[in-house]
């Protein structure tokens, strides 16, 4: 058994099974937790967008009276488009959290890194990146640059060195049981264990996406 390529598979075609695994995993419901959990903040986008309406309310007008001719009108739009750029963030934040299996943000789980920021899930070996680690103002993270790009995890300073120790641990302890070719250790270490092939491949499922494409296709022909 060789360690698997990194993956990168779009949230609506993740297996029922990879779910419920990643699900399980955020809850500290599976048999292993993640190591290093950093999801993105859930309060700030929906704060950023209240103060950014209630400003955009209050200055809109406000730049009309002062320059009532073209200037004051293209300001007072800027200052309304911008408004309704950080709500419309606030919204994805929260379209994205209902459809992952996790809350949106980086983790290092077993042996690999998962970036769930976005609709595509990337989910890479450690052994197949380049780690290293950044300190900064007092504050530290783990950098895990791969083929498919670079991923950073926030990690507590403090709790830096055993992060470390422990990630150290789960990668050796994986690369023994790929080459034992046992395939229950390294499956615990491997957060989409469950949805590979025998050659390591991940395989997705259709999601309703792809169903209504191939709907809409069907109905074209």
């Amino acid at each position: 058994m060789k360690v698997p390529l990194p993956t990168v598979i779009h949230v609506e075609h993740l297996p029922p099974a990879s779910r419920r695994r990643l699900r399980g995993i955020a809850a500290h419901q599976a048999a292993i937790a993640p190591t290093v959990a950093a999801p993105l903040p859930r309060a700030a986008p929906l704060a950023l967008a209240g103060l950014a309406v209630v400003v955009a309310a209050a200055a809109a007008p406000a730049l009309q009276r002062l320059d009532p001719g073209r200037l004051g009108a293209l300001a007072a739009l800027a200052v309304v488009l911008a408004a309704a750029a950080a709500v419309a963030r606030a919204v994805g934040r929260l379209r994205l959290a209902a459809r992952l299996p996790l809350p949106p943000g980086r983790y290092v789980i077993g042996a690999y890194v998962v970036d769930a920021t976005t609709p595509l899930v990337t989910v890479v070996p450690i052994a197949r990146t380049r780690p290293t680690v950044e300190r900064r103002w007092g504050r530290a993270a783990l950098r895990f640059d791969s083929e498919v790009g670079a991923c950073r995890v926030a990690v507590p300073a403090a709790h830096l060195e055993r992060v470390l120790a422990w990630m150290h641990g789960d990668v050796v302890a994986y690369a023994a049981a790929l080459a034992a070719g046992d395939r229950a250790t390294a499956g615990q270490l491997d957060p989409l264990a469950e949805a590979r092939d025998p050659d390591g491949t991940v395989i997705g499922v259709p999601g309703p996406a792809r169903g209504r494409l191939g709907l809409a296709l069907a109905r074209w022909r």
